[in-house]
């Protein structure tokens, strides 16, 4: 996160036109948690989380073409996320996506 920040202020300061903003996608349903889940315990010590994740996931999309947040406890879908990233790039300021005032990062949570 201070990284961007940084990367942000950096190109502001060199008047571009770039802006560079971050933010938190939560867990994700994708094929990276089905090895995580198929992993044996003595490997991943906290593979019964991810499982449980599994087992919540809902429809946190509800079929609108808007970002809802996940179920709490549940894994999110790919789909919701980019739901959310593509409201972050369209659906915000500049100043907004920057979020520049704020201490922490947009969070899909």
């Amino acid at each position: 996160f201070a990284s961007f920040k940084a990367l942000s202020r950096e190109f502001d300061h060199l008047g571009g036109k770039v802006v560079v903003g971050s933010f938190k996608p939560g867990v994700v349903d994708t094929d990276m948690q089905g090895v995580i889940r198929d992993a044996p315990k003595e490997r991943m010590p906290i593979v019964d989380n991810f499982i449980s994740m599994k087992n919540n996931v809902g429809d946190s999309t509800d079929g609108s073409p808007k970002a809802r947040p996940p179920p709490k406890g549940a894994l999110d879908s790919p789909q919701n996320v980019a739901f959310f990233a593509e409201w972050l790039l369209l659906g915000t300021t500049d100043k907004e996506f920057t979020n520049m005032d704020e201490p922490n990062e947009y969070d899909i949570r």
